[in-house]
């Protein structure tokens, strides 16, 4: 495939999944104002653990991700 389909497919994928998490933690109460970035926010943080986890063949920036974004969302929801 080029560049260009893949690019627009991933750049697809990753807005379709932020807002459904937008949605998500919208019917939790987060304000529709802020659900949007905050949405981005949490794929974005996902995606560079598993790069980070790729790049030190290891998993802890994925466990660093789950711990910090657990406390994140439970101070807001």
């Amino acid at each position: 495939p080029d560049a260009l389909a893949v690019r627009e497919a991933s750049a697809t994928v990753f807005a379709d999944w932020a807002r459904v998490i937008a949605a998500s933690i919208e019917s939790k109460g987060v304000d529709a104002a802020t659900a949007p970035s905050l949405g981005s926010f949490i794929v974005s943080s996902l995606e560079g653990a598993i790069i980070q986890c790729r790049s030190a063949r290891s998993l802890q920036p994925l466990d660093d991700a789950n711990t910090s974004l657990t406390l994140l969302l439970s101070r807001i929801l």
